[in-house]
């Protein structure tokens, strides 16, 4: 009779093994399919940033990314600062979000929102949890947010890959991308307008007394201002200016800014400011509940940045060259640029911008006579394709010029062009990317006449704008 003997040591490797096989695969799971959940207010961004590289963290609701202007705020004052928020974020999440921020950055100052503060019902901010915790990484700080959030999802969010796989098929190269310029360094940039009847706006500037907040907000509200105190880290409380509120919701702020009192802290209330700051909800307002759009947000931050920079001795983050700050200054131009060229309404007025502005690669093709103006402005890049009735105009990265006649005609032209750009493949993928997108457009050509633009967004994978101009009409459309 054989005799079986118990190895535990075995047993114990078999059992590591098996948890480390888990791991691994769990997180290769987790760092492909939390590309299809990533909104730009979230904290995946976030944690891309160089550990220290913050001098000041903006915490809160949506109120946050769509107020206050970090690309402004770098280049008026040169403060280095991240909006860390969510939409609805109530103030216990802000707390989750700051110890969360703490673990790599050692903030100067805390900006942070009390909007959502007034909510007379905790309980409205249940279904806010996977908004709010879902992109924070694995932690026991994510795991007592989402144990005091109240949800009843607590593991699959916390383990993220069980919530997110189901959106596989949204998934594209674009996904992938991490630059954290893309993200605006979590502004939220809106050039919406929803003009408001200013006779709605209640004047709140004058109105006194009190009305408490619910205990769990106060209880979360006092343990932030208490853990800056014990960091020594500055805190300044803000409200954002939005044109919705009431007489009620002014005196719970008045609490709040006597609990501001009680630690010596400051309160900058946007909704008695907006006079001083000349807002006008006609031009300034996003729509959404009194978000702010782009003009809005520019007179906000520009109260915060002063406020700042005249209350805490903040470094000018200016002074050092090639900061993700310069990065998403431009990625913002870019944004601002394409929302630009997608109201022009004629070809000369969309080449003559082009001209002006040498950053910008770009492919022109035509396959109809071009109008008198637009043939001046290729004569102007010396393009040599005079009255010709169909050809390209390709401005490559780095300025180089391409050019060619009767496309249509020329089955060679995949192949010529392949060879004139391809030098540059190695070196640059934006060009091959130019060159894919030039390939569909010429398709696009041969199909009806009329004269095409790409251009290229040198941060993205996707092109900055593309459009049709209909022969003779000035008619445009952007390609899908």
């Amino acid at each position: 009779m054989r005799l079986y003997t118990f190895n535990f040591k075995k047993m114990l490797k078999a059992i590591v093994l098996s948890v480390l096989y888990a791991a691994i695969l769990y997180s290769i799971l987790l760092s492909v399919f939390k590309r299809t959940w990533r909104p730009k207010e979230n904290l995946y961004y976030f944690y891309q940033l160089e550990n220290n590289s913050l001098d000041v963290i903006n915490i809160g609701s949506s109120h946050v990314h769509s107020s206050i202007n970090t690309i402004q705020l770098y280049q008026d004052y040169g403060i280095a600062s991240y909006n860390l928020s969510a939409g609805s974020q109530p103030v216990w999440y802000s707390w989750y979000y700051l110890r969360e921020a703490m673990k790599t950055q050692n903030p100067k100052v805390i900006v942070l929102d009390v909007y959502t503060l007034i909510n007379p019902n905790d309980d409205d901010f249940i279904e806010k949890a996977q908004l709010n915790l879902l992109t924070m990484k694995p932690s026991l700080n994510k795991l007592e947010a989402l144990c005091t959030s109240g949800t009843d999802q607590v593991i699959r969010l916390f383990l993220g890959f069980p919530k997110n796989h189901i959106r596989y098929r949204e998934l594209n190269a674009e996904a992938y991308d991490d630059k954290v310029c893309l993200n605006l360094m979590g502004y939220a940039y809106s050039s919406e307008v929803e003009p408001l009847d200013t006779a709605e706006v209640v004047d709140v500037g004058a109105v006194t007394g009190t009305l408490p907040i619910t205990e769990k907000s106060e209880l979360y509200l006092r343990k932030i201002l208490e853990l800056c105190h014990e960091k020594d880290i500055g805190i300044v409380l803000v409200n954002a200016p939005w044109p919705h509120i009431s007489v009620e919701d002014a005196k719970k702020y008045n609490y709040i800014g006597e609990i501001a009192k009680e630690y010596g802290v400051d309160f900058l209330n946007g909704c008695t400011l907006e006079e001083e700051l000349g807002i006008d909800y006609t031009t300034d307002n996003g729509g959404d509940y009194g978000h702010l759009n782009y003009t809005g947000s520019q007179k906000w931050t520009s109260c915060l940045g002063a406020y700042l920079s005249g209350n805490y001795d903040l470094p000018d983050r200016r002074k050092e060259p090639g900061t993700v700050w310069e990065e998403s200054a431009r990625a913002l131009e870019n944004r601002m640029t394409g929302e630009y060229l997608q109201e022009v309404d004629y070809p000369s007025e969309y080449l003559e911008y082009l001209l002006n502005h040498q950053e910008y690669a770009f492919a022109l093709i035509f396959d109809t006579p071009v109008p008198t103006d637009t043939v001046r402005h290729m004569n102007t890049l010396e393009a040599g394709l005079g009255e010709a009735e169909n050809g390209y105009l390709v401005r490559m990265p780095d300025g180089n010029l391409f050019t060619g006649r009767n496309f249509s005609s020329d089955t060679k032209l995949y192949t010529d062009m392949y060879h004139k750009i391809s030098g540059y493949h190695g070196k640059d993928e934006e060009c091959k990317f130019l060159f894919m997108q030039f390939n569909s457009q010429v398709a696009e050509a041969r199909k009806s006449g009329g004269i095409f633009f790409i251009v290229f967004d040198p941060f993205r994978t996707s092109p900055l704008d593309m459009i049709e101009f209909e022969e003779g009409k000035g008619y445009k459309r952007v390609i899908e």
